[in-house]
C-alpha cells in the first residue's frame, strides 16, 4: 500500500524538480541573452523547453527571436509556432512569428497574422498598439504589391498623428512612388530630404530614395555623408556596428547598379562579401583557397605579364555573367587561372583553352598552390577594376563554347523536322527566395499565347522538377510543349548548354537561363519583371548592358505579364 500511494508523490515532485530546472534555464538563458552569448542562450533556452511543463509566452518569444539573429530562420519558425500553438493568441508571439515570415518573403501569411493580431488586440490598449500593428498590415500589403490598400490604411494613421512621423512619411512617399504619383511622393519626401540630416541606420533608406526620385547628385551626397565616418573607421568599430555599415553600403550599391550609376554601385558593391545572407553564406561568398596573405589581392593596375587567379562567387548564373568580362585579361596576364563551379569544370575548360580551370573540389584538396599565382582577384570584382561605366561593357561577346557533339546529338532528337518550323528554348520560374521567386517568375497560363505562335516548337529550358507541370499544361491545353528527359542543368551545365545551343530563340524570365543563352550568343528576349534585380537597369527604355544578344521585355505593371508577352509576339 506504501508503494503504491508513493508514486503520485515521487511524479509530483519529479515534476516539480523538471519545473525548477526549466524555469532556472529560462533565467540563465535570458541573462546569457542579454549579455550577447548566444550559444549559451540557445542551449539554455532549448533546455527551458525540454523540463518546462508550461513555458512562459516570453521563452518562446526570446527563443525565436535568438534563432532569427543567428541566422536560422526554420528553426525560429518552428518555436513560433510550438509557442502558437500553446498560446495561440498571444499577441507578442503572432507579431513576432508574422514579422519572421514577412522577412522571409511569405508576405500573405504574414498579412493573415497581422489581421489576426489586431483582433487579438485587448479592448482597452493603447491606440498606438493598434497604430502599429496596422503599420505592419500596411507593409505586409506593400509586399505583396498592393500599394494602394496599404495607403488606404496608412493615410488616416498620418492624419491623426500628432507628431512628425519621418519614417510614416518617407514610407508612404514610396509607395506612392509605386502608384507613379511622384508629385505625392515629392510632396511627402523632399522636405525631409532636403531639410534633415539622416543618422546612420536613415542612410540607406533616405538615399535610395532620393534616387527614385531622380535626384542624384543628392542621394550621393547623403549617402556619402551618413556613412564616410563610418567606412572610414571600420578597423575601430563594434562587430554589430561594421556589419550594420556594410548592410547599409551593399544595399545602396544594389540601387545604384539599377540606376546605371556604376563606378560608386561597383566600389560598394564590394560590401557583399562581409554581409550575411541569412543561408549561412555570404551575399557574395567568394570560391577563394587562399587568403590575400598567401596571394595578394589585384587592384585592377596593369597586370604586366603576371599569374592571375580568379576566383568564382556563389550563384551560377553569376559566375556566367562575370565571366563575359575575363577574355580581354588574357592579353595582359602571363597566364590565368578560373575557380568555377564543378559543374562548368569542362564547359570552361573547353570556352578558355588558355586558362588553367579548378573548382571547388580542388580548393578542398589543396590543388591550387599560392606559388603558383602572383594575384587573385573575386570575379565580382571585375566590374569595379576595369568595368565602372556603361561604355566599357560595348566591347564584351559571347564566351562559351558548346560541346559540338552533344549539340548534333540533341538537335537530331529536338530539333523540328519541317524547315518552317523555328526551336525555342523558354523557362519561366525564377529567384533565390519566396519574394523573389513571386517576382521574378511566370505561370505558364501567362506565357500561352506564345506557344500558340504558328511553326514555332518549344523546349523546357526550366531546371527543376517540373515535367508534371508541363504534362498537366499540355493536355490542358492541347499542347506539345517538350520536356527533354535526358538534360539536368543541375547536374549538368555542358550537356544543358548544348540544348540552349541548339535553340533558334531563347524566352525566359530572369534566372540562369538567361546567362547561359547569353554567354553562349543566341538571340535572346529576357521577360523582366517591373523593379528587377541588381543586374538589370531599371530604366524602362534601358537595354541589356552584359549580353549583346538579349533584348528585353519588360512589365509595365507589377503582376501583370501581359504587356510583356506582347511584346514578345510583336517582335515575332
Amino acid at each position: 500500500m506504501m508503494a503504491t500511494g508513493g508514486k503520485p508523490s515521487q511524479a509530483k515532485g519529479l515534476h516539480a524538480k523538471e519545473h525548477a530546472i526549466g524555469a532556472s534555464a529560462a533565467a540563465a538563458g535570458q541573462k546569457a541573452h542579454g549579455a550577447g552569448d548566444l550559444v549559451t542562450a540557445e542551449k539554455l533556452y532549448r533546455r527551458s523547453l525540454a523540463y518546462s511543463e508550461n513555458p512562459l509566452p516570453a521563452i518562446y518569444g526570446n527563443y525565436g527571436a535568438l534563432l532569427r539573429e543567428t541566422q536560422k530562420p526554420k528553426e525560429a519558425a518552428a518555436v513560433y509556432r510550438r509557442g502558437l500553438k500553446r498560446y495561440p493568441n498571444e499577441i507578442t508571439l503572432v507579431r513576432n512569428y508574422a514579422n519572421l515570415l514577412l522577412q522571409e518573403g511569405h508576405a500573405s501569411k504574414a498579412l493573415a497574422l497581422y489581421i489576426k493580431a489586431e483582433r487579438c488586440l485587448p479592448i482597452n490598449s493603447k491606440p498606438g498598439k493598434l497604430v502599429a500593428i496596422q503599420r505592419q498590415q500596411a507593409q505586409a500589403l506593400a509586399e505583396l504589391g498592393q500599394a494602394r490598400l496599404a495607403l488606404r490604411i496608412l493615410e488616416p494613421i498620418l492624419t491623426n498623428s500628432k507628431e512628425e512621423d519621418t519614417a510614416l512619411r518617407l514610407g508612404m512617399a514610396e509607395l506612392y512612388l509605386e502608384l507613379e504619383d511622384n508629385s505625392k511622393a515629392r510632396s511627402l519626401a523632399l522636405p525631409i530630404l532636403r531639410g534633415q540630416e539622416p543618422k546612420f541606420d536613415q542612410a540607406f533608406q533616405w538615399s535610395n530614395l532620393l534616387l527614385k526620385l531622380d535626384e542624384f547628385d543628392q542621394a550621393l551626397k547623403t549617402f556619402d555623408n551618413a556613412t564616410t565616418s563610418h567606412v572610414r573607421h571600420a578597423g575601430k568599430l563594434d562587430k554589430a556596428t561594421r556589419q550594420k555599415v556594410d548592410t547599409t553600403c551593399w544595399n545602396f550599391s544594389l540601387m545604384l547598379l539599377r540606376k546605371g550609376l556604376l563606378k560608386k554601385g561597383w566600389q560598394l558593391f564590394e560590401h557583399g562579401r562581409a554581409v550575411p545572407n541569412g543561408r549561412g553564406g555570404m551575399q557574395r561568398t567568394v570560391f577563394k583557397a587562399h587568403p590575400r596573405a598567401k596571394i595578394a589581392e589585384w587592384d585592377g593596375s596593369k597586370l604586366n605579364n603576371k599569374r592571375l587567379l580568379i576566383n568564382g562567387e556563389q550563384g551560377i548564373g553569376d559566375v556566367l555573367m562575370f565571366s563575359m568580362l575575363i577574355d580581354p585579361l588574357f592579353k595582359e596576364a602571363n597566364h590565368v587561372g578560373i575557380v568555377t563551379y564543378d559543374r562548368l569544370t569542362e564547359l570552361y575548360k573547353r570556352s578558355f583553352p588558355r586558362a588553367k580551370i579548378f573548382n571547388t573540389k580542388d580548393i578542398k584538396a589543396g590543388n591550387i598552390y599560392p606559388a603558383d599565382w602572383d594575384l587573385q582577384v573575386a570575379m565580382g570584382s571585375l566590374p569595379m577594376l576595369r568595368h565602372s561605366s556603361i561604355e566599357d561593357y560595348s566591347d564584351i561577346k559571347p564566351f562559351l563554347i558548346q560541346d559540338a557533339k552533344q549539340e548534333a546529338e540533341l538537335k537530331n532528337r529536338y530539333y523540328p523536322k519541317r524547315n518552317s518550323e523555328i526551336l525555342i528554348g523558354f523557362s519561366w520560374k525564377g529567384g533565390g527566395n519566396a519574394k523573389q521567386k513571386r517576382t521574378k517568375s511566370l505561370q505558364l497560363e501567362d506565357m500561352l499565347p506564345l506557344f500558340r505562335i504558328p511553326n514555332t516548337k518549344w523546349i523546357s529550358l526550366q531546371y527543376g522538377k517540373v515535367n508534371e507541370e508541363i504534362e498537366n499544361f499540355n493536355k490542358k491545353y492541347g499542347l506539345n510543349l517538350i520536356t527533354p528527359d535526358d538534360v539536368d542543368p543541375l547536374k549538368d551545365m555542358d550537356r544543358w548548354c548544348s540544348l540552349v545551343s541548339c535553340c533558334d530563340k531563347v524566352i525566359s524570365a530572369a534566372n540562369t537561363t538567361i546567362h547561359g543563352a547569353g554567354c553562349l550568343g543566341i538571340p535572346t528576349t529576357v521577360i523582366l519583371a517591373k523593379d528587377p534585380d541588381w543586374r538589370w537597369l531599371g530604366d524602362e527604355n534601358a537595354k541589356c548592358y552584359w549580353y549583346p544578344n538579349v533584348s528585353i521585355a519588360r512589365q509595365q505593371k507589377i503582376g501583370s505579364w501581359k504587356e510583356p508577352i506582347e511584346k514578345v509576339i510583336r517582335s515575332f
